[in-house]
Formats: C-alpha cells, sequence, structure tokens
C-alpha cells in the first residue's frame, strides 16, 4: 500500500511534487479511507489538473521507477545510458539528476525507498523502514557517489550486507535490483516482489499489453466473473465474453507462414465497431484493474 510517491526534476516536473494517499484530517467521505499500521489512507485519489499540467507525467514517473527497480540489474549493460529525461526548461535543472522516491507498506512493515539518477549513473540511493511500535525509521543501506567513487553504508537489520560486501554494482544499476537478483529471500527480495507484485502502474496508451493481460486473465473461470461483473457495473452492456484459441491449421491456407504465427501468438480482442472507444479501453483495464484491488 503506497503511502506517498515524490518525483523532483522529471519530465514537467521541475521542483518536487508528492502524491500523498494519507488521509487528511477531515469530515466526510469516510467509505474512502481504511486504516493500516495506524495510518489513516485513502482508498482512491484523483488527479484533476489542465492539459499540460503534469498529470500524465505523473503517471511516468512511477512507470519510470517501477521499470528502473526491475529492469537495471538485469536489461542494462555497463555503460548503458538510463533513459530519465529531466526537466529541460531550465538550463540549471536539465544538467541535474532526478530524484524520485515511494513510502510504502509491504507485509505490515513500512519502508521509505528512492534513488537519485541520470542518464549516466546512479548518484544516490536509499532504502529505510519503520518497525512497529517505533517512531524513528531505521536505515537498511545508503548509497552514495561523490566523484568516481560510491560509499554503501549498511544498516545491521539488512541481511543482504555480506552479499553487497563482495560484488560490484554497476554506476547505472541500483543497489536494491541486483541484491535482490543474488539473493530472493532478503529484504532487497521482498521489496522486488513488492515492485513487480504489488506497484501497478496502469498507463491507457499502453493498451495493447493490457488487452492481452486481460485476455489471459479471462481463460481462468472465476477471474472471468469477475471482469464481467466489473463491466456489467460500469454500464458497459457485455453480458459474456468468449475467448477462443487461433489455432494455426484453422486459418486460410493461403496466409503466409510468417503471418499465420503472427496471428497465433498475439492475443487481441475484437469487439464491433457498436462499442464505443471507452467501452474498449475499459475492456483493456479491467483484468489489471480487478488485479489491482485485490491486492
Amino acid at each position: 500500500m503506497i503511502l506517498e510517491f515524490s518525483v523532483e526534476n522529471f519530465l514537467s516536473f521541475k521542483n518536487q511534487v508528492t502524491l500523498s494517499m494519507v488521509s487528511a484530517d477531515i469530515s466526510g467521505h469516510e467509505d474512502n479511507v481504511f486504516s493500516i499500521n495506524n495510518y489513516d489512507l485513502l482508498k482512491t485519489a484523483v488527479i484533476y489538473g489542465a492539459n499540460a499540467s503534469g498529470k500524465s507525467n505523473l503517471v511516468k514517473a512511477m512507470r519510470f521507477m517501477k521499470d528502473m527497480v526491475i529492469l537495471s540489474s538485469k536489461e542494462s549493460q555497463s555503460g548503458e545510458e538510463i533513459d530519465v529525461e529531466p526537466f529541460k526548461f531550465s538550463t540549471e535543472s536539465k544538467v541535474q539528476p532526478s530524484e524520485f522516491e515511494i513510502i510504502f507498506i509491504y507485509k505490515k512493515i513500512l519502508y521509505r525507498y528512492g534513488f537519485v539518477v541520470d542518464t549516466q549513473c546512479v548518484y544516490q540511493e536509499w532504502l529505510y523502514y519503520l518497525p512497529n511500535n517505533q517512531q524513528e525509521e531505521i536505515a537498511l543501506f545508503e548509497r552514495s557517489k561523490e566523484n568516481d567513487r560510491y560509499t554503501i553504508s549498511l544498516g545491521e537489520n539488512f541481511k543482504e550486507a555480506e552479499i553487497v560486501k563482495k560484488i560490484n554494482i554497476r554506476k547505472n544499476a541500483l543497489l536494491l535490483s541486483v541484491v535482490a537478483q543474488l539473493d530472493d529471500s532478503g529484504i532487497a527480495g521482498q521489496i522486488l516482489e513488492w515492485f513487480i507484485n504489488d506497484f501497478n502502474v496502469l498507463f491507457a496508451l499502453n493498451q495493447a499489453s493490457y488487452e492481452s493481460f486481460t485476455l489471459k486473465k479471462l481463460k481462468d473461470p472465476h477471474d472471468k466473473q469477475e471482469i464481467l461483473r466489473f463491466l456489467k457495473a460500469a454500464d458497459t452492456a457485455i453480458e459474456n465474453i468468449e475467448v477462443v484459441d487461433v489455432k494455426e491449421q484453422n486459418l486460410p491456407q493461403e496466409l503466409p507462414k510468417a503471418l499465420k504465427g503472427f496471428l497465433v501468438s498475439k492475443a487481441k480482442a475484437v469487439m464491433t465497431e457498436h462499442e464505443s472507444e471507452g467501452t474498449k479501453k475499459l475492456f483493456a483495464l479491467s483484468g489489471l484493474i480487478i488485479e489491482t484491488l485485490k491486492n
């Protein structure tokens, strides 16, 4: 469960902006508030703003952080640039690194994790946690770069400390990601697990990939019923959905073999021209929405 997400010097954000899911101390909308670890949190929040005011860029910042955590240790190579874009409408900020931080609760423990990066390297990275019934957070690790040297401070409660002492971490990779790949049973592995399974970032421009996920969920009878209930509650007029596996032998013989392979490998929802664009997008997102609500 997310408490706060902050980003600074990224895309249209020059100064730090924070999305907080902590409930304000005002009355009303109690049905949208729940308590965990002595925090009153919002179940949902809506971001309002004019066109080009940064709403989509906040989602892109979340997506960047998620991808950086999951992929930096295994997808990037030494010397490869980090795909981060600072605020460019300032001579000062466009040469400065970008900062990302998230505060969340996982398995009843509060964590604060963040990093500072530019296209070349990670400048800072930190992970803290707040034990139950304590007021002050405790550092699990801190990593910082000064000139060409990295300093890493390891907390006594960071179980993977011995692993860190034995490895070299690339300047374009996150310590958390590297350690989690080497030992997924420790704290770093749990944080990575949260980013993969619980930190779901839905972006409408990626409709095809979300649609594919929904189609896979529809093959499970229980998941199918949940998706149908969701779509009916949204007044889409969809009563039932049938998933048909396209087999190569059932395609016309005259089709080129490469095209047959493409059609068989690609999951695709076919809707009539009478379905609105909103209905099509809602269907594509329904699987991930259900999965997110469950977790």
